[in-house]
């Protein structure tokens, strides 16, 4: 996936973690580092890459676009039909 340089940090993140949570549950961790190996190079410095992804994944929590059940975050049923952020 191309990500555009002005796109904001916040959508990039929740991008990577829809499309990674399309194929299988994960646990935070996991997420956090597919997040760094996806935008790794185009982040700023400075970023907070944990706080990030932890404020992206409570965000599509209370969207309902994933859920999280003892930690593990999945996709839940129909949820990527309303729920992806713009590309």
């Amino acid at each position: 996936m191309l990500y555009d340089a002005g796109m904001d940090n916040s959508l990039r993140v929740e991008n990577v973690i829809l499309n990674a949570l399309a194929g299988a549950e994960m646990r935070p961790l996991v997420l956090l580092v597919l997040v760094r190996k996806a935008l790794g190079a185009s982040l700023p410095i400075k970023v907070d890459l944990p706080r990030l992804v932890k404020t992206a994944l409570r965000k599509l929590v209370a969207s309902k676009c994933i859920s999280d059940t003892d930690g593990t975050y999945s996709i839940v049923e129909g949820g990527l039909l309303g729920c992806r952020t713009p590309a």
